[in-house]
């Protein structure tokens, strides 16, 4: 995303960037008198690196949709995201999150866990979901599924909250988000 909107931004507009179906830039119109502050941390982020962070979350994002899709009965193995659960369940972000409170526990969940779960060996575990572009999550033995997956749907919320917002034309608004205040 932060190179998308390196390319795409324009001044005084924010940008609502979806990859699903395809990438697509929406304007989101600020209301007059709100301001933002962008920095730039100066840090390196080696998305691309073997066994960043980046890549471990998602695989468990991966994993915590087959778990669900498992769970509720769908077949698994060609569910790659979670927006590809949300579609099959046709279900919202909110009822989404209902979904991960249920059926995801929040306790990291062991390789031996989900191969019981899916019903597949560990190989196949490797090959239906570990398995990624430069293979840095084949040894991953901990995953936190539950906590991957609510935070890809809050923060999907979040975002559409804060469109709705600015839609609006609210200046100065502030709205209440997993009790905590987010000013918009």
């Amino acid at each position: 995303m932060d190179s998308s909107i390196s390319f795409l931004a324009e001044m005084g507009q924010a940008k609502l960037i979806e990859f699903e179906p395809k990438l697509n830039a929406s304007t989101v119109p600020i209301p007059p008198g709100v301001n933002f502050v962008v920095a730039n941390s100066l840090v390196v982020a080696k998305k691309a690196s073997t066994n960043s962070e980046y890549n471990k979350r998602v695989t468990q994002c991966r994993l915590a949709a087959q778990v669900i899709a498992s769970v509720r009965g769908l077949s698994w193995q060609d569910k790659r995201r979670l927006c590809d659960i949300q579609t099959a369940l046709s279900l919202s972000r909110e009822q989404m999150l209902s979904v991960v409170d249920e059926v995801l526990h929040p306790e990291p969940y062991t390789r031996e866990e989900l191969t019981k779960i899916l019903g597949v060996s560990d190989a196949e575990l490797v090959e239906f979901s570990l398995k990624s572009k430069n293979e840095s999550t084949l040894d991953m033995t901990s995953f936190k599924l539950h906590d991957r997956a609510a935070h890809v749907f809050s923060e999907a919320e979040r975002v559409y909250s804060f469109q709705r917002i600015c839609g609006e034309g609210a200046p100065n608004a502030a709205v209440v988000s997993s009790g905590e205040w987010q000013i918009f």
